[in-house]
C-alpha cells in the first residue's frame, strides 16, 4: 500500500455551524508539505445554493483520516448570503 494522498478538504456548514456536507470539495496540494510547514495556492470553489453558510477547511489523507480527527484545528470562513 502506498502513501495516502493529502489534500485540502472543505466541509459545508449552515450558518449555525451544523454540518451539511462533510466532504463538500477537496483540492490536491501543489507539493508535499512537511508537518508544521505552510503552502499557499489558489483554488476555485463552486458556490452552494442560495443561503448563509460557513466553510470549514481541513487537511485529509485520502482513505485514512481527516486531520481534525487527529487533533488539528480547522479554520472557519463565514459566507453570508450566497445569492
Amino acid at each position: 500500500v502506498g502513501a495516502a494522498a493529502e489534500r485540502l478538504g472543505v466541509h459545508l456548514l449552515d450558518e449555525r455551524g451544523d454540518e451539511l456536507v462533510h466532504d463538500y470539495n477537496g483540492f490536491p496540494l501543489p507539493k508535499p508539505v512537511a508537518p508544521g510547514a505552510e503552502v499557499v495556492f489558489d483554488f476555485t470553489l463552486a458556490a452552494p445554493a442560495p443561503g448563509r453558510y460557513q466553510l470549514e477547511f481541513d487537511m485529509v489523507s485520502e482513505h485514512l483520516t481527516w486531520f481534525e480527527d487527529a487533533g488539528s484545528t480547522t479554520p472557519l470562513v463565514h459566507i453570508l448570503d450566497v445569492v
